[in-house]
């Protein structure tokens, strides 16, 4: 076990006789750990955890009160109570104590001597006294609405100075692949646009429509005629009479 942990319980020991006498009769803290052999190492944060809650008992016992509804101190179990004023004397008073860790110190040390349910008691109590003790957390601006897509494409389309394309010599400025420099005032004329596809497919039907025409096509001259043939008469002969014996 801790030392912190055992200068609690010692301390609860003392609170526990002095709230049973009513603070009469009852010897001080340090002649109290004297008589009961109370170790150095201990007794040094038990006194201190008693010099701090004996003068503000009344404080503390206002702070438990405010918080516990319907409970008033003398409804309250002795252990219980004693064991809030030392939680809220640690939550409020010593800044070296985490809140978190004095709650559960004290809802362990209610566990080990009070009944089975000042743990969940004590633990409701402290943490609304550290709630009401904790200043309000700092409001966080919201953040900044994000820009239309319209307005970032065009924040990020347009470009920055000394951006854009490095001028030819000689080309006029603006001039790219669709456009050039049509004359000597430096005026830039559009460029003709491509032909398309449909455009080449007419000029190739004109061609061959041309081509059938005239006859001509490559490699080819004019078309000749066909020739005609004679049918002879019967017993015709294609090879001409003799002509007449010379004497």
């Amino acid at each position: 076990m801790r030392s912190r942990t055992r200068a609690r319980e010692a301390a609860l020991r003392y609170l526990y006789e002095y709230d049973a006498h009513e603070g009469t009769g009852c010897p001080s803290p340090d002649a109290y750990f004297t008589l009961h052999k109370v170790p150095s190492e201990v007794g040094e944060y038990a006194l201190r955890l008693l010099r701090g809650i004996l003068p503000e008992r009344e404080s503390l016992d206002r702070a438990i009160s405010a918080v516990a509804a319907n409970w008033g101190l003398t409804r309250m179990a002795v252990i219980d109570r004693n064991v809030l004023r030392i939680g809220a004397w640690e939550i409020l008073r010593a800044p070296d104590v985490p809140p978190e860790a004095a709650i559960n110190e004290a809802v362990d040390l209610v566990k080990r001597y009070g009944s089975g349910q000042s743990g969940a008691f004590v633990n409701g109590i402290l943490d609304r006294i550290l709630s009401e003790a904790r200043p309000p957390a700092a409001e966080i601006p919201a953040p900044a609405p994000a820009a239309p897509p319209a307005l970032r494409e065009t924040a990020e389309a347009e470009p920055s100075v000394g951006e854009g394309p490095v001028p030819v010599p000689g080309e006029a400025p603006g001039a790219g692949p669709e456009t050039f420099a049509g004359d000597e005032s430096g005026a830039v004329v559009p460029a003709p646009p491509p032909d398309s596809l449909a455009q080449k497919r007419s000029a190739r039907g004109d061609g061959k429509a041309k081509r059938k025409a005239t006859g001509k096509g490559p490699g080819k001259g004019l078309r000749k005629e066909p020739r005609k043939r004679t049918r002879k008469a019967p017993g015709e002969t294609g090879t001409p009479p003799p002509g007449p014996a010379s004497p």
